[in-house]
């Protein structure tokens, strides 16, 4: 049966490195291994020419300098532009950009795909649902939906509280960690008995880094006199930066500051540590839908520390893969650092554990949670 072909939309995408723009290429591509015809609708970016020649994308034209205003109106223009193709497409909404402008051009009768495909992170839905307007929109735009895919079970219980006639059409679509960056796990250190740290996420007040430091400073000097903590990521708030390095003086462990790198020099790391922590937290009405930085940690044999918040017990099973503790609790934090520290017989079992978790995710059953059935043509597509 011939299949109706796929636009993907989004606003982050490569070379941002986060979550979501992860989510969609790798998704992406398990989708065209499948036999999809899928071209990915986001913001032109001059590094495109990296991007190998099997992805096809489709450019949004915006100024930068408008931010996510112009991205958003870029946005509404080319899905009404198109709307005449996209009555024989399958749209697949995959971020709040989209989602936001999709919202409108329903609800107006103005874009109507032959199907309309919404995934969920997890703040989206926090964000948007929280005025009764937004949520009114919001409900109206997924009750027309003909499928909805959430990244773990919090997702869809958050989902349910607000619109609990969805279930029958919401599907758990995780995602996988990054084939590029699943190697054989190999601890290298830089000196006898040091223990490396690795943290990977961007320099937010969401992502809890400061967390972190603050539980590092309560650590002994035996503790830390072989500790390092190497922290990866964009700066994308710069006073947030100023506050931890500032925290990080008051360490006795070591603390790098890598910024961002490519897959490659991620890759180096993951396998260069002997434990992940990330202890991200609820900021506003942002929160951790659940974590693929968690799985990819563990694909890497790296035993996690995390803060148990939104979806994060999905990605790291407490006890077996990682170890939780609750947001605010530094002393619970800086306890879990230090028995990951002192005592490698757990962190080689955590790790281990980690590493089978992990693998069972996967990017062509995503794939096929996302779009099976849903894009085969049958008949006359469109519904009014």
């Amino acid at each position: 049966m011939a299949a109706l072909p796929v636009v993907l939309a989004t606003h982050e995408f490569f070379p941002v490195h986060g979550g979501i723009g992860v989510y969609v290429r790798e998704l992406a591509r398990a989708a065209m291994r499948a036999g999809h015809d899928v071209r990915v609708l986001a913001p032109r970016h001059p590094r495109w020419t990296e991007i190998d020649a099997t992805m096809r994308l489709e450019a949004l034209p915006h100024p930068r300098w408008a931010g996510e205003i112009g991205a958003l109106a870029a946005t509404a223009w080319y899905l009404f532009r198109e709307r005449r193709r996209l009555r024989r497409s399958v749209l697949h909404v995959c971020q709040q950009g989209p989602l936001r402008a999709m919202m409108a051009l329903r609800l107006a009768g103005m874009v109507r795909p032959a199907r309309l495909l919404v995934t969920l992170h997890g703040s989206e839905l926090m964000q948007i649902s929280t005025g009764r307007l937004g949520r009114r929109w919001l409900g109206a735009l997924l009750a027309r939906a003909d499928r909805i895919t959430v990244l773990s079970e919090w997702v869809r219980a958050e989902l349910h509280a607000r619109f609990p006639d969805l279930d029958s059409k919401t599907v758990v679509a995780a995602g996988a960690p990054r084939p590029s960056l699943l190697g054989t796990p190999a601890r290298r250190t830089r000196s006898p008995g040091q223990i490396t740290i690795l943290c990977v996420a961007r320099i937010h007040p969401r992502k809890g880094q400061a967390s972190l430091l603050r539980a590092l400073a309560r650590l002994d000097a035996r503790t830390s006199r072989n500790l390092r903590l190497v922290m990866l990521g964009p700066v994308v708030d710069p006073s947030y930066a100023r506050q931890l390095r500032r925290l990080a003086k008051e360490c006795a462990a070591e603390v790098v500051f890598g910024g961002e790198v490519d897959d490659a020099g991620l890759a180096f790391h993951y396998q260069a540590a002997d434990l992940f922590a990330l202890t991200s937290r609820v900021a506003g009405h942002s929160v951790e839908g659940f974590g693929l930085v968690y799985l990819e940690a563990s694909a890497n044999g790296l035993p996690v520390v995390a803060h148990r918040t939104g979806g994060v017990e999905s990605a790291v099973r407490a006890g077996v893969t990682g170890l939780l503790v609750d947001p605010g609790d530094e002393a619970a934090l800086a306890e879990a650092i230090r028995r990951l520290v002192e005592d490698p017989e757990l962190r080689r079992r955590l790790g281990e554990n980690g590493r089978r978790f992990a693998l069972q995710f996967s990017w062509d059953a995503c794939a096929r949670a996302t779009y099976e059935a849903l894009s085969e043509r049958a008949g006359q597509a469109h519904r009014p």
